[in-house]
């Protein structure tokens, strides 16, 4: 007897749901080194130091970066993200300007109890006077007591030789030593021998640039935050800005001159690339550069699916980075102006100065981070569908609250929070509007479908979604007033 299939009766089908997508991770950084690598591969993901270490060399500026982003405490592990080392092509860095003494008699300098001296230093001249070397017993001594004077200049001690470096790379970077009309001059024959010494010019960069890495390597391997071994000149450095604030990066530079707070930062803050964050360090130049990877190792460090979550940079410890000795109130003022973060010591504390200069480094990585959550939300909400999104006001609905869920997530990360609308600025019912904002921190309107373009229509266009939403901010500073009666 034949047997007839259930088919017939009840036909039964099992379907698996579509996969969405995860939002691309801004924590996850590009360390672009000019340094050679025992590793042939063309670039190293890192989520921990010891391969880097291995394949550079402890003593590497490349693995001593790569220490110092893992050192912080949350550091980018905490936002799930890595660290890809990627060597630059034939690149050689920027050179700072040297002049080199020739060997010290040290013995010469205990006669001199008013010394002076000018340095010039990129072109500025520096007079030097009132230098007592009476009690000097070493030729890093004798070091020591010039660098008192100056901060422009890196002094230090070369087999009995005194070496004056610029802070400034490139080829307008120049030391030059010369003869003062007060006191005792120490140029001459008797003490650092000026005429005798050697000078070694700056000079550019060249090689492959940043830019130029990133459109090479950006198809195999995903990154936001660009950092580099590489020391640029400032030309290069505003190519590069200019490159980065055309796409989804954030590029970190750092100088040890100061001089760059009201140069060149102070131009890429006027041409309103915020995407470029500019930090000056002045203790040396590998210290700028360690002190860089530490911020960037403590600033992305934020998993955005957490609840208050959100950082800022204003005052955070950076591990391994002493505060820098270079930079004066008046430094300070003009890099809050400019836009320029800081390592500094508040009356012996050590802590950043975030500046708004450029805005907030946590503005705009966290403005980014929305934009990364909100591209996957809202290409899930169309991808995770078996069926269709219809072109109706219900599957208008499905997009706006799949954009919904993103500004909660923000609410609860602290990024986003109810709070006052001050713009002038609304979409949709301005009543509605201003109330979202006020009791939830966000609003998202979609244009209706009866109004929509029938061009749009059939080309399966939904019509505009707008979103708005009320920042937290941070406090970063307070003024107190206290009255008191006798």
């Amino acid at each position: 007897m034949g047997e007839i299939s259930l088919n017939n009766i009840i036909r039964v089908s099992v379907q698996g749901v579509q996969s969405s997508i995860g939002a691309k991770n801004i924590n996850e950084i590009a360390l672009f080194t000019s340094e050679e690598s025992t590793s042939t591969a063309p670039y190293m993901i890192a989520v921990e130091p010891s391969a880097v270490v291995e394949a550079y060399g402890t003593n590497s500026l490349t693995a001593q970066m790569v220490n110092n982003i893992f050192a912080q405490n949350p550091n980018i592990i905490s936002g799930r993200g890595y660290v890809a080392v990627i060597p630059l092509l034939n690149s050689v860095s920027a050179k700072a300007a040297s002049f080199t003494t020739a060997a010290l008699t040290v013995s010469a300098f205990n006669a001199v109890t008013n010394g002076s001296l000018t340095i010039t230093v990129n072109g500025t001249p520096y007079s030097l006077t009132g230098m007592n070397f009476k009690n000097v017993a070493t030729v890093a001594d004798v070091a020591q007591i010039i660098q008192n004077q100056i901060s422009t200049v890196i002094i230090t001690e070369d087999n009995g030789k005194l070496v004056f470096s610029s802070k400034k790379v490139g080829s307008t970077s120049s030391v030059v030593l010369s003869s003062s009309t007060t006191g005792t001059d120490i140029s001459g024959a008797d003490y650092l021998n000026v005429a005798t010494g050697t000078t070694a010019q700056g000079a550019n960069s060249s090689g492959e640039t940043i830019e130029a890495a990133i459109q090479r390597i950006k198809s195999k391997v995903r990154f936001t935050g660009v950092v580099s071994t590489l020391w640029q000149e400032d030309s290069a450095v505003q190519n590069t800005s200019a490159y980065i604030n055309s796409n989804d990066y954030i590029y970190l530079n750092v100088w040890a001159d100061t001089a760059a707070i009201e140069g060149v930062c102070s131009d890429i803050a006027a041409a309103n690339q915020n995407q470029t964050r500019c930090l000056v360090y002045t203790n040396s130049l590998d210290g700028a550069k360690l002190m860089l990877a530490a911020y960037v190792g403590r600033a992305f460090s934020v998993n955005f699916s957490g609840s208050a979550t959100s950082q800022t940079m204003m005052l955070k410890t950076l591990t391994n980075v002493l505060p820098d000795n270079g930079i004066t109130q008046n430094d300070y003022t003009s890099a809050k102006k400019n836009g320029v973060d800081l390592y500094v010591s508040y009356e012996g504390d050590a802590g950043v100065f975030s500046s708004g200069g450029n805005k907030y480094f946590d503005v705009v990585y966290e403005n980014l981070a929305l934009k990364y959550a909100l591209q996957a939300q809202m290409y899930n909400a169309l991808k995770t569908t078996n069926t269709k999104v219809p072109q109706t006001e219900a599957g208008m609905a499905v997009l706006r609250n799949a954009m919904g869920q993103v500004f909660e997530q923000f609410v609860r990360n602290g990024v986003i929070a109810a709070g006052k609308w001050n713009s002038a600025q609304t979409f949709g019912d301005p009543s509605t509007f201003i109330n979202n904002i006020a009791n939830q921190g966000w609003y998202v309107y979609s244009t209706p479908i009866a109004e929509q373009l029938q061009s749009e229509r059939e080309q399966r266009i939904a019509p505009m979604i707008q979103g708005a939403c009320k920042r937290a901010g941070a406090i970063h500073e307070a003024d107190i007033m206290v009255l008191v009666e006798e």
